[in-house]
C-alpha cells in the first residue's frame, strides 16, 4: 500500500497523465470509479473498450521495476499465457515517467481483461483444476524466462528491505527476530530452475478472471512479482481460496487445484512441506509494508484517513502478537 498521503483522489494529475495515452472523450463519472492501494487505478475507455490507467509516485516504486514487470508480461503473452495487455503511450513508451506539479510519477495503462473475478463465481472442481493449471503454466514459463536489463527483486532483497525498514521505524522486537529467523531458514532451502523463479506473488482470486466464453482464466496485477520459490505462489493462492470454501471440502478442493498445477509444472516435495515458512514470509512482508505506509504522520488528516490509520495499526498489532 502507498503511504497514506498518496491515497487521495487527484483528478487533475490523472488527466495530465492520461493525456499521454490514446483515449475516448474522458467520462468523469467513469473516472470516479477509481481505487487506490499499492497504485492509483483509474478506468477510462479507448475505442469504447474499458482500460485502466495506473500511476504512483516515483518515490514509492522504481522505473526499473515497472519496466521489468511489463517485460515479463510481454514474455508471458508471447507464449500464449492469458495475462492482461499493456498499452503504449502516444510516444511509444510502455512506462511513463513524468514530472508534474505533484512530483515525479510513474504511469502505465492496460486493457481490461474479459470475464468475472474468480471471487464472484462458484468454485467448482473443474474451475479449481483450471485455476491451478493457470498458475502451473505461469511457473513453467517463468522457469525459462530470461529478463532483459531490468530485473525484479529477489526474496533476499526483500529481506534486506524489511531489515532496512525495521532499522528506521519503531517495530516490535518479535518482528526483528522473525526477520532474522526466516532469512536463515530460507537460506537452507534448495534452489533450482524447477522450484525457484519469478513468481506473481499476488495470484489470488481478485486478480484472476474466468471468461466462460473462451474457458480462459486471465491474470492481472503483476506489480508484486519477485524471485522466490514457486511454492510461495501456491501457498498464497490456496490461502485466498480457503476463505470461500467449506472446511469439509478443503482436502478434495486442494487436490483439484494441485492436480491442475502439476499438469504444467512439478511441485518440489521437500519445499512443499515448508508451507508455514511461506505463510510467515507473507505475514512479515505485509507487516513491513504496513509499517512503511504508516510511517509518515500527516497534518489535518481527513476522518477516513485517520480511521484507516487506526485500522492498519490494529492489523500491525495483531501480526506482532502472532509472531
Amino acid at each position: 500500500m502507498l503511504k497514506l498521503k498518496h491515497l487521495v483522489h487527484n483528478e487533475a494529475l490523472t488527466l495530465e497523465l492520461l493525456a499521454y495515452w490514446e483515449h475516448d472523450e474522458v467520462d468523469l463519472e467513469l473516472l470516479n470509479h477509481f481505487r487506490i492501494s499499492s497504485n492509483a487505478i483509474y478506468p477510462f475507455t479507448w475505442k469504447n473498450e474499458l482500460c485502466f490507467l495506473r500511476h504512483c509516485p516515483l518515490s514509492e516504486k522504481s522505473l526499473e521495476s515497472v519496466e521489468a514487470e511489463i517485460h515479463f508480461i510481454h514474455y508471458l503473452r508471447s507464449h500464449g499465457f492469458p495475462a492482461l495487455e499493456p498499452l503504449l503511450t502516444t510516444h511509444k513508451q510502455w512506462v511513463l515517467c513524468k514530472t508534474s506539479s505533484w512530483g515525479e510519477y510513474l504511469a502505465s495503462a492496460f486493457k481490461k481483461v474479459d470475464g468475472k473475478q474468480l471471487s464472484q463465481i462458484p468454485l467448482t472442481d473443474e474451475l479449481l483444476f483450471q485455476y491451478g493449471s493457470c498458475l502451473g503454466s505461469l511457473h513453467h514459463l517463468s522457469s525459462g524466462y530470461v529478463p532483459d536489463s531490468s530485473k525484479r527483486w529477489a526474496h533476499e532483497q526483500v529481506f534486506a528491505w524489511i531489515d532496512q525498514q525495521f532499522h528506521r521505524l519503531s517495530v516490535a522486537e518479535s518482528a526483528k527476530r522473525e526477520c532474522r529467523n526466516l532469512e536463515l531458514l530460507f537460506s537452507s532451502f534448495s534452489r533450482d530452475v524447477q522450484n525457484y523463479g519469478l513468481i506473481h506473488y499476488d495470484f489470488e482470486m481478485d486478480n484472476t478472471f474466468y471468461d466462460a466464453k473462451t474457458g480462459k482464466i486471465w491474470v492481472i496485477d503483476f506489480d508484486d512479482c519477485m524471485y522466490h520459490w514457486y511454492q510461495m505462489d501456491i501457498e498464497n493462492a490456496w490461502k485466498s481460496l480457503q476463505e470461500d470454501l467449506n472446511p469439509e471440502d478443503l482436502a478434495q478442493k486442494m487436490q483439484c487445484f494441485l492436480e491442475g498445477y502439476q499438469s504444467h509444472h512439478p511441485i518440489d516435495p521437500k519445499i512443499s512441506l515448508q508451507g508455514d515458512a511461506f505463510s510467515r514470509f507473507s505475514r512479515l512482508y505485509t507487516y513491513a509494508r504496513l509499517k512503511d505506509t504508516l510511517s509518515e504522520e500527516n497534518e489535518n488528516e481527513p476522518d477516513w484517513m485517520s480511521g484507516l490509520r487506526r485500522k492498519l495499526t490494529r492489523i500491525c498489532s495483531e501480526i506482532e502478537k502472532a509472531m
